[in-house]
C-alpha cells in the first residue's frame, strides 16, 4: 500500500503515511500514536471532568481533574491518574531501550496499549516494520544523484533536514505535502489554459489532452465556477491604511512617504481616528493598517490604544506598523499588545544595513524592543502577534541579508516574516529597481512558489484598498498618490460615501480583462498586471499601458513549466 501511495501522492493525500516519514526523517513525529503525548491534549466532558484524550472521556479511572475545580497544569500531572500516565511513559522508555525506532514511536498509543493490558502498543510490530521499510527507502533515496545534486546546490535549506532533499519517499517528510504542491500545479495550468482560451471548454479539453485532468466536462464546470469567481475578484474590499502622521523618530534612505521628525503638525485627531476604524469596520474592511511615519510618535498615543482596544475583534483586523525604535514602557507594551491583532515590525536585513538606512543604534534599539514584547506580553490574551517586514531588492531577499532576517525571525519566535519590494517612491524614486509583480513572488525560487497557496489575480489591488493621509485626502494605493488620484476627503465626505464615489467604484472595473496591453496575455491571471506605480503617470487613465513587463512573462512561463514538470514527475 505505501509504495502505491507514494506513486498517487499527488492526486492523494494520506497524513498518516507522511508522518512515518516525517517521523523518521525529521526525528518528531506530527501524531500523538508516537509522541509521549500526555498533556499534549485536554478533553473535557461536559461534566467538566478532565482526560488526557478524548478516548478515555467519561472514563472515571482515567480522570485527571475537573475544570470548574480550576486545577493548574501542576494539579493535573500529579494526580493519581497522571502520575500512572507518566508511569507508562517511563516503563516504555525501559522496555523499548533496544528499539531503533524508540524515539519515532514512543511505544505507540496507549489507549490501544490498555485495551491489549500491556504498557506497548499492540501494533509495534507493524510500526516496526513499516519504520523500517521507510528508513530503507529514504536512505536509498539519500544516495541517489538528484538528492547529492539538491544538497550541494543549496547546503543549508531552510526548514530542510540537511540530508534528505529530493526523492519521492522524502518528498512526504517536507512541511508542504506533495498534494497541495501538485493542486497548485494544476490550478497554475488550469489559470494558464483560461487566460489563453478565453474558454472554459476548450481548456478543459487542453488540460485533458494534457494528463493534467480527468473529465472534461467535470473540470469544463470546476473552471466556468472559476471564471466566474474571477470576475468577481476586484469587487473585494480589502485594506484601509490609516496614515497617523507623517512623523517620525526615524530618516530612513527608502522611505516610500519621506516621513522625518520634521512633520511633528502631521496628525489625524483622535476623534478623526476613531470615526475613520468604526467606518471601516461598518463597511467591512478585511484589515485596517495604522502606520505612518511612526504611529508610536502620536501626542495622543494613550486614547489611540483606547480606540484601538474599543475596536478590536469586530471582526476587521487591526494592524499596526511601527519600526519600534521609541523609547517605550512595560505598560506601552501591554497596551500595544491589548489593542491590535498583529504589530508589523520594519527590519532591513544585517544591524549593519538596517542601521545604513535608518540610523545608527536602530537596529540595536528594535531587536531591544521585540524581545521586551515578548516577555511582557507573553501572559496577555489574544496579544497582538509580531510580525517581521522587509523592504530590499529581490537579490539581497534571497542572500545572506534576507536571511538574517528569517534568523532574527526564527530566534525571536516570529512566524511571520514578509519581503517586499523597494517602490520608486519618496527617498527610494532614485533607486533602479525593476518592476515587480508581488502576485508571482519573484523574490522566491519556483520551487518554493509552488508551495505557497496561488490564487487568480486580476490587478494589483487598485479598486480594494484605500489610502488616507493625515489630513484626511484618501487615495488608491499609498504609492500611487498625486493630484491625478485624489479620490475624496474622507473627513470631509465619510469613509462609506468616499468608496461609494465614481472615482472609487471605477477602480475596481480596472483589470487584466480590461486594460488593452493586458487583456490578451495569456500570463495575466497569474501576473495580475504590473504595480501601477511604476507608470509615472500625471493622469488617471486606467486603461493606460504598463511599463514594459517582459520579465514578468517569463517569471510566469518558468512558473508554469515548473508545473507541468512537477506532474510530470
Amino acid at each position: 500500500m505505501f509504495s502505491w501511495y507514494v506513486d498517487n501522492r499527488q492526486g492523494i493525500e494520506i497524513s498518516t503515511l507522511n508522518q512515518y516519514v516525517r517521523g523518521f526523517v525529521h526525528r518528531n513525529p506530527g501524531v500523538c500514536t508516537f509522541r509521549d503525548c500526555f498533556c499534549m491534549f485536554l478533553a473535557i466532558g461536559p461534566t467538566g471532568d478532565i482526560a488526557a484524550c478524548q478516548r478515555f472521556s467519561g472514563m472515571d479511572e482515567f480522570k485527571l481533574g475537573n475544570i470548574f475545580d480550576n486545577p493548574t497544569l501542576k494539579d493535573i500531572y500529579s494526580s493519581e491518574n497522571g502520575l500512572k500516565h507518566l508511569e507508562r511513559e517511563k516503563k516504555v522508555a525501559e522496555q523499548c531501550a533496544d528499539c531503533d525506532f524508540y524515539d519515532i514511536c514512543k511505544g505507540g498509543c496507549y489507549y490501544n496499549a490498555l485495551v491489549a493490558n500491556d504498557s506497548i502498543d499492540p501494533y509495534c510490530e507493524a510500526y516496526k516494520e513499516i519504520f523500517s521499510f521507510v528508513q530503507d527507502k529514504v536512505i536509498e533515496e539519500m544516495n541517489n544523484e538528484e538528492n547529492i545534486a539538491a544538497i550541494v546546490e543549496n547546503p543549508i535549506g531552510e526548514g530542510e533536514h540537511p540530508l534528505f532533499r529530493k526523492g519521492k519517499y522524502i518528498s512526504l517528510a517536507d512541511k508542504v505535502s506533495p498534494f497541495f504542491v501538485a493542486d497548485n500545479a494544476r490550478n497554475i495550468i488550469a489559470l494558464h489554459e483560461l487566460s489563453k482560451t478565453k474558454n472554459p471548454k476548450l481548456a478543459a479539453s487542453n488540460l485533458y489532452n494534457n494528463k493534467i485532468c480527468g473529465e472534461p466536462a467535470i473540470t469544463e464546470q470546476i473552471l466556468i465556477n472559476m471564471q466566474d469567481s474571477i470576475a468577481k475578484l476586484n469587487n473585494n474590499i480589502n485594506n484601509c491604511y490609516i496614515h497617523l502622521t507623517y512623523n517620525c523618530n526615524l530618516n530612513c534612505s527608502h522611505c516610500y512617504a519621506s516621513a522625518s521628525y520634521e512633520h511633528t503638525e502631521d496628525e489625524i485627531s483622535i476623534a478623526n481616528y476613531e470615526k475613520l476604524v468604526k467606518e471601516a469596520i461598518d463597511i467591512g474592511f478585511r484589515q485596517i493598517i495604522i502606520t505612518g511615519g511612526e504611529p508610536l510618535t502620536h501626542t495622543n498615543k494613550r486614547q489611540l490604544y483606547e480606540i484601538s482596544q474599543k475596536y478590536k475583534g469586530k471582526g476587521t483586523n487591526l494592524v499596526l506598523r511601527t519600526n519600534l525604535t521609541a523609547e517605550l514602557s512595560k505598560d506601552d507594551f501591554l497596551q500595544i499588545a491589548n489593542s491590535f491583532d498583529q504589530v508589523v515590525i520594519s527590519v532591513d536585513g544585517s544591524k549593519e544595513t538596517h542601521n545604513n538606512r535608518r540610523g545608527d543604534g536602530s537596529y540595536e534599539k528594535t531587536v531591544e524592543n521585540l524581545q521586551k514584547y515578548n516577555s511582557y506580553s507573553k501572559k496577555v490574551k489574544n496579544r497582538a502577534e509580531l510580525s517581521l517586514a522587509c523592504v530590499m531588492s529581490s537579490k539581497d531577499i534571497n542572500g545572506e541579508l534576507g536571511d538574517n532576517v528569517r534568523y532574527l525571525g526564527n530566534k525571536l519566535g516570529i512566524k511571520r516574516v514578509r519581503f517586499r519590494p523597494l517602490l520608486p517612491l519618496g527617498r527610494a524614486s532614485a533607486m533602479d529597481e525593476p518592476v515587480i509583480s508581488e502576485g508571482l513572488m519573484e523574490h522566491i525560487s519556483t520551487e518554493e512558489m509552488m508551495k505557497t497557496k496561488i490564487s487568480p489575480l486580476v490587478s494589483c489591488g487598485i479598486g480594494q484598498n484605500i489610502f488616507i493621509n493625515p489630513d484626511g485626502s484618501s487615495y488608491p494605493c499609498y504609492a500611487w498618490c498625486g493630484e491625478h488620484t485624489f479620490i475624496a476627503n474622507d473627513f470631509e465626505k465619510g469613509l462609506k460615501e468616499t468608496i461609494e464615489t465614481k472615482e472609487f467604484t471605477r477602480l475596481s472595473e480596472c483589470t487584466v480583462d480590461t486594460i488593452e496591453k493586458c487583456r490578451d496575455c495569456e500570463y495575466r491571471y497569474l501576473c495580475g498586471g504590473a504595480c501601477r506605480a511604476w507608470g509615472n503617470q500625471d493622469t488617471l487613465d486606467l486603461n493606460a499601458q504598463p511599463v514594459e513587463c517582459e520579465h514578468l512573462k517569463n517569471r510566469a512561463k518558468k512558473l508554469i513549466e515548473y508545473a507541468y514538470k512537477y506532474l510530470r514527475e
